[in-house]
């Protein structure tokens, strides 16, 4: 498979960072930096995917999704229907506090008990 990246490199189709291990490929239009701080954070996001495929393939994925509108409301990093049941996954890469995580919690649970959610499709 790396023959086909590098010739895709070659044609300058794609750009690649070889900051990270394994090579990451970018495509030439790519909106994400190549040295992008949050290029770890998505990577996790395609592990977290990956890993969901490996038992069954997730319908309607939306990363960084923002169901409550921009900034300031609930911010999962991927929503998807797994085995018939809707999930927002949130993904922290860094050790909290437990206050610091209850103060991620909480807004989820705030929108969960607000039953707002209910008018979502």
């Amino acid at each position: 498979m790396s023959w086909y990246f590098s010739t895709l490199y070659r044609l300058e189709l794609i750009e690649r960072t070889q900051q990270y291990s394994p090579t990451v490929y970018l495509p030439v239009d790519a909106k994400i930096k190549k040295n992008f701080q949050k290029t770890l954070h998505f990577l996790s996001i395609l592990d977290v995917y990956k890993q969901l495929c490996s038992y069954s393939t997730p319908k309607q994925v939306i990363v960084e999704d923002k169901p409550t509108g921009p900034k300031g409301g609930i911010e999962p990093d991927l929503f998807c229907i797994f085995k018939g049941s809707p999930f927002w996954i949130k993904i922290q890469r860094n050790q909290y506090s437990e206050q610091k995580m209850q103060a991620k919690i909480t807004p989820y649970e705030e929108f969960f008990f607000s039953d707002d959610w209910k008018s979502l499709h």
